[in-house]
C-alpha cells in the first residue's frame, strides 16, 4: 500500500508540475502576445519643411477600421502605407501591422498629433498622442517636399573606403552600398566607376543582392552591397575614387496602393591620398610590389647533356599586386641559350585582401660541356607591416653539362616544348667541303644567265619554304597570337548561337551565349585568360590599346545589361534584337580598331 500511495503521490506531483508548466507557458504567451496600439516618430525634434515618418504600430490585433488623427501643422507628403512584421521568439509569435505617414512640418513651434483610432474585436482602441517640437528650417527651402527629395532621403547609395591614406601600390578597399526604406521593383547599374589611376580587382560584383538591416545616422535601413573592389594606386597624390550610379523603379505609397516611379541616384565620389614609397634605402631591384611576398626558385635538373632543356622555375605568392611583378632576369653563362619564359598568373582573395600567385618558367639550353654556376638573383618588395623594404634572394645552382659542343641555333620562341628543343641540333646538318671525289664538269652552261637563274631557282624556293615554315611554326607555337587573330571569327560563331536563341525567344539562353561571345572575344583579343577577366582590367587594357572611351563604356554597359538580364530579366528595357545589334556593332568596331 505504501508503494502504491507513493506512486500515486509521484504521479499527482508530475501532473501538478505539468499543469503549472502549461499555465506558465500560457501566461508567457499571453504576455508576449499582449495587444497594443501606439504611435512613434522617426525623430524628434524636426526642422520646418523637413520630412519625417510617423508610424502607427498595431500589435497582435486585427483592426476592422483605422481612423487617422488630424495632422494640424503638418503636410502629408505620402501615405498611409501599410506593412506587416511577424516575429517568433521562443516559439511565441508576435504580429505587428504598420501604418506609415510621411509628414512635413509647416512652421516652427510645438505641436501635438492626437491619437489614431482602430476598431478591433468590436471595441474602439486609441493610440497615444505625440508632441513634436519643430525648429526653424535648416535652409531657405520653403513649400512642400518634392517626391525626388523624399526618394533621395529614403533610397540612396554610399561609397566607403577602408583607408583614406595609403602608400603607392597599397590596397584600399572600396565598397558601394545601397540603402533603402522603400520597396524596389527593379534596379540596374547606371554608371560604372572607371577607377583611373588604380589597378582594380573585383571582390564582389553586382548580382542577386541581399539586404541586411543596418543603422546609419541613427536610422535603420535595409542595406545591400552592390560592388566591392580592391584598388591599388599606381601614382601618388590625391586620387579620386569614382561614384557609382543606379536606376531603380520604386514603389511609392499612395493611399492603400503603390505607384511605380523611376528614380536615378549616384553615390558621392571618394578621395584617397597616396604617399610615395620611401626613397631612402630603396633597392635597385624593387619594381613596385607593396604587401607581403614569398619566392621559391627550383631547377628540374643539375646534370644534363648539351642541347638538353633545363627548366628554371620561379614561384611568387603573397598579398598585394603580385601579378604586377616584373619577371626576374637571371644571369646565365654565355654558353647557354634562354628562351622567352612561360608565365602563369592567378589572383587570390582572403576576405577583402587581394593577393596572387605568379610562376615564371625559363627554358635553358646548354651548348657546351663543363661545370657552370647559375648565380642567385634578388627581388625586393615593400613590407607594410615592417614599413621597410625586404629583399628575397634565390639560391645558387651548380650545373654539370656533358656531351659535345654544339652551335646555338639563335632561335628565340615562346612556349617551345622539349621535343622541339631536342630537334634543334638536327634541323641543319653541316656540309663537308674539299671532297676530292667532287669534280667540276665545266662551266659552259653555268655561264649562261638564264640557265644560272634556273639553277638557283630551287634554292630560292627552298629558302622561301623554310622561312614560311618557321613563321607558321612560330604562329602555331604562340597560342595568344593565334587566338588574337581568330577572335573575330570565333565571336561571330558564338553570336550565331545567340541569334538562334533569339529566334527561339529563349532570353536566358540568348544572354548566356551573348556573354560568352563578348567575354570570349575580349579575352582572345587582349590575351587575357578567362579566370583573370574583369571589367576594370579590360577597360585598362583597352585604354592602353588606344580604344575610345565611349567604345569602352559601351562594352561595359553591354556586359552589365547582359549580366543583369540573367538575374533580373524584368529590369531590362531593351529587346533581345536591340541587345544583339549592340553586340554585333560593338565587336565589329573593336575588330576594326584592335589589329
Amino acid at each position: 500500500m505504501k508503494k502504491i500511495g507513493k506512486h500515486i503521490k509521484q504521479e499527482m506531483g508530475s501532473r501538478v508540475i505539468a499543469t503549472w508548466a502549461l499555465v506558465c507557458l500560457l501566461a508567457l504567451g499571453s504576455m508576449a502576445q499582449t495587444p497594443a496600439f501606439k504611435a512613434v516618430v522617426q525623430r524628434n525634434p524636426v526642422n520646418a519643411n523637413e520630412s519625417f515618418q510617423l508610424t502607427f504600430l498595431i500589435e497582435n490585433m486585427e483592426p476592422q477600421s483605422f481612423t487617422p488623427p488630424a495632422f494640424n501643422g503638418f503636410n502629408i507628403v505620402a501615405g498611409p502605407s501599410r506593412g506587416e512584421q511577424v516575429t517568433i521568439i521562443n516559439g511565441v509569435q508576435n504580429r505587428t501591422l504598420q501604418v506609415v505617414y510621411l509628414l512635413q512640418a509647416q512652421a516652427p513651434g510645438k505641436f501635438t498629433i492626437g491619437p489614431a483610432t482602430i476598431v478591433s474585436g468590436g471595441k474602439s482602441v486609441k493610440s497615444n498622442s505625440i508632441s513634436i517640437t519643430v525648429n526653424k528650417p535648416a535652409d531657405k527651402k520653403t513649400g512642400t517636399i518634392s517626391v525626388n527629395d523624399y526618394l533621395n532621403e529614403n533610397l540612396f547609395m554610399r561609397l566607403t573606403l577602408d583607408k583614406d591614406e595609403v602608400y603607392k601600390g597599397e590596397q584600399v578597399t572600396a565598397t558601394y552600398k545601397l540603402y533603402r526604406k522603400l520597396q524596389i521593383a527593379q534596379y540596374a547599374i547606371d554608371a560604372t566607376p572607371a577607377f583611373n589611376g588604380f589597378w582594380a580587382v573585383d571582390i564582389q560584383e553586382p548580382g542577386q543582392i541581399e539586404f541586411n538591416v543596418e543603422t546609419y545616422n541613427g536610422v535603420q535601413y535595409d542595406v545591400a552591397i552592390i560592388k566591392k573592389v580592391a584598388l591599388f594606386p599606381q601614382k601618388t597624390g590625391e586620387l579620386d575614387v569614382d561614384a557609382m550610379g543606379m536606376e531603380c523603379t520604386v514603389l511609392i505609397p499612395r493611399g492603400w496602393s503603390s505607384q511605380q516611379i523611376p528614380h536615378k541616384f549616384t553615390s558621392k565620389a571618394g578621395k584617397v591620398t597616396v604617399k610615395p614609397l620611401p626613397a631612402s634605402n630603396m633597392p635597385s631591384d624593387f619594381n613596385g610590389l607593396v604587401g607581403d611576398l614569398n619566392m621559391q626558385v627550383t631547377i628540374d635538373k643539375t646534370d644534363a647533356r648539351t642541347d638538353d632543356p633545363i627548366t628554371l622555375t620561379v614561384k611568387f605568392s603573397g598579398k598585394g599586386n603580385v601579378r604586377f611583378l616584373e619577371n626576374p632576369k637571371p644571369e646565365l653563362p654565355k654558353d647557354f641559350d634562354i628562351f622567352d619564359p612561360k608565365v602563369t598568373e592567378k589572383s587570390t582573395r582572403q576576405g577583402n585582401v587581394v593577393g596572387g600567385t605568379k610562376q615564371v618558367d625559363y627554358l635553358l639550353i646548354p651548348r657546351r660541356p663543363g661545370t657552370y654556376k647559375l648565380p642567385s638573383f634578388t627581388v625586393s618588395y615593400f613590407d607594410l607591416t615592417k614599413k621597410q623594404y625586404v629583399t628575397l634572394r634565390s639560391p645558387e645552382f651548380s650545373l654539370t653539362v656533358t656531351g659535345e659542343a654544339t652551335t646555338s641555333s639563335g632561335l628565340t620562341t615562346t612556349g617551345i616544348n622539349k621535343e622541339e628543343v631536342e630537334l634543334l641540333g638536327q634541323d641543319i646538318r653541316y656540309i663537308a667541303t674539299g671532297n676530292p671525289n667532287l669534280k667540276s664538269d665545266g662551266g659552259f652552261f653555268l655561264s649562261i644567265p638564264a640557265f644560272a637563274g634556273l639553277y638557283a631557282l630551287p634554292f630560292v624556293l627552298f629558302g622561301g619554304l623554310v622561312v614560311y615554315k618557321r613563321k607558321r611554326d612560330a604562329m602555331q607555337g604562340d597560342t595568344s597570337l593565334m587566338k588574337h587573330r581568330a577572335a573575330g571569327k570565333i565571336a561571330a560563331k558564338r553570336l550565331k548561337q545567340a541569334e538562334i536563341r533569339l529566334k527561339a525567344n529563349d532570353a536566358r539562353g540568348f544572354y548566356d551565349e551573348l556573354l560568352k561571345a563578348t567575354w570570349g572575344y575580349v579575352g582572345d583579343k587582349l590575351g587575357i585568360p578567362p579566370a583573370d577577366l574583369s571589367k576594370e582590367g579590360t577597360a585598362v587594357a583597352l585604354r592602353k590599346k588606344g580604344i575610345a572611351e565611349d567604345v569602352i563604356k559601351e562594352l561595359i554597359s553591354l556586359l552589365d545589361v547582359s549580366e543583369m538580364a540573367l538575374y533580373a530579366p524584368s529590369a531590362i528595357k531593351d529587346s533581345l534584337q536591340q541587345t544583339y545589334d549592340r553586340a554585333t556593332a560593338l565587336i565589329e568596331k573593336l575588330e576594326n580598331s584592335l589589329t
